[in-house]
């Protein structure tokens, strides 16, 4: 059985742990890591069909870690999740170097998340992963749902 593969990078550890632990109970093979020079890292051992950075970290930023693996590793999708001022600021700035990026403001209900990796692995393998019911019951309408996420092209 193919398992999306998921490396979560967070500076706040309750967040990248959180997140770690909804994708694993959902029946992902999760990671999380809380740099984006730990991204690196990790990448030698484990590769992530899904990043998820957050755009703020310390030495370098997630969008910084999403330029170099799209060069190392094409085929993963970056999904960055971060609050308004900081994507709004960093990302006109770095569109010009940087690839596609999926941007998820702070906060974003788990459920938002859950169906963006529902979404890429039926892309990937054809089928999505049946979410659990505590995961998938959510006071969100699919409007609001919608409106959380943003392409940026």
């Amino acid at each position: 059985m193919n398992l999306l593969r998921i490396l979560v990078v967070d500076d706040e550890r309750i967040i990248a742990g959180s997140l770690a632990y909804i994708f694993a109970d959902a029946g992902y093979d999760c990671r999380a890591v809380h740099s984006a020079e730990s991204a690196l890292a990790a990448l030698a051992s484990f590769t992530p069909d899904v990043i998820i950075a957050d755009v703020m970290m310390g030495a370098m930023n997630g969008i910084e870690l999403a330029v170099i693996v799209a060069e190392t590793l094409p085929d993963c999708k970056v999904v960055l999740f971060s609050g308004l001022a900081d994507t709004d600021e960093l990302i006109p700035r770095s569109l010009a170097i940087a690839p596609q990026f999926l941007v998820i403001a702070k906060p974003a209900h788990p459920r938002v998340l859950l169906e963006l990796m529902e979404t890429e692995s039926a892309r990937r393998f054809g089928r999505r992963i049946k979410v659990p019911r505590a995961h998938a019951q959510t006071g969100d309408s699919a409007a609001s749902v919608g409106s959380t996420r943003r392409q940026i092209h």
